[in-house]
């Protein structure tokens, strides 16, 4: 499966518009692992993220780490505090409530827009209907990281992206999503990334088709669905 995922995102990085933007320098690339361990759950909330080993870790001095922890803390990912070392965030459930709530309807409209792009170029439609599928055979993997289902629901989205043309949606719709990282490893079970792929599958057959209103509602139910998974491990902590 690993061989799949890997060919499928050698061949779509040309069609993405991760090329349009500016290299992110050395602060971006260490936010961009910090986030992807948070998000996997190797770090955890209140877990302490110390620049001192990050630095030895990274290879690097101290301020490209302190500077990718304030990125974060932009994210909402890390909370830092004076004289104290950064540590990964924790969201009281009413914040989660706002959150999730807007995110369906920024969610839901970042997929409608790529469903109603007139200008539609075959081998980007096409893609996006691999990727549902490749994103599919990772969930039905039981040998699959989690790792292995967030780089192919990204290059997914990112595809979508794409096709819709409208960056400051994307990049909003992206940001609300980096925002509940902390929440994707407690969330992530196999049953949980089957329904997802599932849902991911049905919004990207609406793309194809150019179904906007059903693209949409799968787009909302995903992640309103998000949400009541979070009250579950609310209620159940």
């Amino acid at each position: 499966m690993a061989g799949r995922l890997d060919a499928f995102l050698a061949a779509t990085a040309p069609l993405t518009a991760l090329a349009e933007r500016l290299p992110e320098g050395l602060p971006g690339q260490i936010a961009g692992v910090l986030r992807d361990r948070i998000q996997s759950g190797e770090f955890k909330p209140g877990d302490p993220l110390r620049a001192a080993p990050l630095a030895v870790a990274f290879g690097c001095s101290r301020g490209p780490v302190r500077e990718a922890l304030r990125r974060l803390e932009r994210e909402k990912l890390v909370t830092i505090a004076p004289r104290t070392s950064a540590v990964v965030a924790q969201m009281d459930a009413r914040a989660l409530e706002a959150h999730f709530r807007l995110r369906a309807e920024i969610g839901g409209l970042f997929v409608r827009l790529a469903a109603e792009r007139a200008q539609r170029p075959p081998a980007l439609v096409d893609a996006i209907v691999e990727g549902a599928e490749v994103l599919a055979d990772v969930a039905g993997d039981d040998q699959a990281q989690v790792g292995d289902y967030i780089r192919a629901r990204r290059r997914l989205t990112e595809l979508i992206g794409t096709l819709a043309s409208a960056p400051y949606v994307s990049e909003l719709s992206q940001e609300l999503e980096r925002e509940v990282a902390i929440l994707w490893a407690p969330m992530s079970s196999a049953a949980r990334r089957r329904r997802s792929a599932a849902g991911w599958r049905k919004i990207a057959r609406a793309i194809a088709v150019g179904d906007p209103e059903g693209a949409e509602r799968e787009g909302r139910r995903l992640v309103l669905e998000s949400l009541d998974e979070v009250r579950r491990l609310e209620a159940s902590s």
